[in-house]
């Protein structure tokens, strides 16, 4: 597992940091569901993706 410390979190782009739960947002620390998310797809709704988070998640929890 990679371990990110935030300032290096936030010295990633913000679209580098990917979706929660894809494979490139996983590789920055990302620990929000995966199969939930369909691997940074996201879930279909009529106002576009939505995504489960993880408030604990280092990219895009509460703190980030």
């Amino acid at each position: 597992m990679n371990t990110h410390t935030q300032d290096d979190i936030n010295n990633i782009p913000e679209d580098y940091r990917g979706n929660p739960g894809s494979d490139e947002a996983i590789k920055h620390g990302c620990t929000c569901p995966v199969m939930d998310n369909r691997h940074g797809e996201g879930v279909p709704s009529s106002v576009g993706a939505l995504f489960w988070m993880n408030k604990d998640c280092p990219i895009h929890g509460e703190e980030a």
